[in-house]
């Protein structure tokens, strides 16, 4: 993976504020949970829930700020969802959006954005990689 440009700001500063930063996020989760493409992923889930979680992973990943990201790892949070590349793609369109909506300045935003591709491994499924899960546990079921 290639080395990350250092982020010597404060991603909450940048953005204008705490309340901001969540502003953004709130707007962007209420954009996915109404998407004919994606919403359904979401329709079990808590919308204020998932807008803490993702204000808290991206203020841990992003700039200086001294945050821990409490919530569940990434692969595991995704594991049985049958995210697709195109689902995925929805969604990063979705954020690229309501980032430019946002008028986010252009260093949070190219920073936001490859985060958030460095992502696409960790959730996306592929039906290669669901076949095997199933013939595994197939074989396992049998011993």
């Amino acid at each position: 993976m290639s080395e990350q440009p250092e982020q010597d700001w404060n991603l909450s500063e940048e953005l204008g504020g705490p309340d901001r930063l969540r502003a953004i996020v709130h707007d962007f989760y209420r954009q996915v949970f109404d998407d004919a493409m994606i919403g359904f992923f979401f329709a079990d889930h808590d919308l204020e829930h998932l807008v803490d979680m993702q204000v808290e992973y991206v203020r841990a990943r992003l700039g200086t700020e001294d945050v821990d990201y409490s919530g569940t790892p990434i692969r595991g949070a995704h594991r049985d969802l049958p995210i697709l590349p195109a689902h995925f793609d929805r969604r990063h369109e979705l954020l690229v959006e309501t980032l430019r909506d946002w008028d986010v300045p252009d260093h949070v935003y190219e920073a936001w954005v490859a985060l958030e591709r460095r992502l696409r491994d960790l959730v996306v499924r592929t039906g290669d990689e669901r076949r095997r899960e199933i013939l595994e546990g197939e074989e396992s079921e049998e011993d």
